[in-house]
C-alpha cells in the first residue's frame, strides 16, 4: 500500500478489503463521535465513574517499599481510557493510535467491557458495540486464572488510590507481558512505583 505501514485485511462478503491499519482506526473513531461528544462523555468523566464504582478509596493507606522494575519490552497494554481518550480525538489520543500502529498492542476483554459499556451507556445500540469490537485491529485477552490472581493479588497495592477490576487486571496484563501499561488515569503511577510495573501516561 502506498506508505507502507501495516494493513487491515478483512472479508465482506465475497470481497476482501485492504486497509492501512491508520485508515481503519480512523473510520472507527469518526463513527464513535456519533456517541462520545458532548462533556458527559470524555475521559474525565470515565474515569471519574470508574473511581466512584470502585469504591475504595476509604482503606487505610500503609507504606509500601517499591520492587524492582520491570523490564519494558516492545508492546503496550491498553487502557479503557486509553482507547476512549483516541476514539473521542481528546489528548493523548495520537500516542494510543501510535501504540497501535506499532505493532503488539492488546486489551483485556474486561477493559473493552468498560469501553462499550460507556458507548452504551451513551446511546450505542448492540449493532454498534458488536461492530466496535470486529473492527477494532488489535487483539483482546480474556481474563484467564492466572490474570484473575494477580488482579487479586494487587489489592492491597491499589485500594488506597481507589482502582477498580479492570484496573487491577489491566496492569496485570501489563506485569505478565513485561510491557506498558497505557492509561490516561494518574493515580497508576503511584500504584506502578510500588508494584514495579511500567505505566505510560497518554496526556
Amino acid at each position: 500500500m502506498e506508505g507502507g505501514g501495516p494493513v487491515v485485511v478483512t472479508l465482506v462478503g465475497d470481497e476482501i478489503r485492504i486497509r492501512s491499519m491508520t485508515g481503519a482506526m480512523s473510520e472507527l473513531q469518526a463513527d464513535a463521535a456519533r456517541f462520545l461528544q458532548d462533556e458527559q462523555t470524555s475521559v474525565d468523566a470515565f474515569l471519574s465513574e470508574r473511581h466512584a464504582e470502585a469504591a475504595l478509596r476509604q482503606v487505610s493507606r500503609g507504606h509500601l517499599q517499591p520492587r524492582s522494575q520491570a523490564v519494558r519490552v516492545t508492546g503496550s497494554v491498553l487502557d479503557a481510557s486509553a482507547l476512549l481518550a483516541y476514539l473521542r480525538k481528546e489528548p493523548g489520543g495520537e500516542r494510543v493510535l501510535e501504540a497501535i500502529v506499532a505493532g503488539g498492542a492488546v486489551m483485556t476483554t474486561v477493559n473493552f467491557a468498560e469501553v462499550a459499556t460507556w458507548f452504551t451507556r451513551n446511546g450505542a445500540d448492540e449493532a454498534f458495540v458488536r461492530s466496535l469490537r470486529a473492527r477494532l485491529v488489535f487483539p483482546l485477552v480474556p481474563v484467564d486464572d492466572d490474570l484473575a490472581i494477580r488482579a487479586a493479588l494487587l489489592v492491597p497495592l491499589t485500594r488506597s488510590v481507589g482502582l477498580s477490576l479492570g484496573d487491577r487486571l489491566c496492569l496485570s496484563l501489563a506485569a505478565r507481558l513485561k510491557a506498558p501499561a497505557l492509561t490516561a488515569d494518574r493515580h497508576w503511577h503511584e500504584v506502578a512505583q510500588v508494584a514495579g510495573m511500567s505505566v505510560e501516561l497518554i496526556r
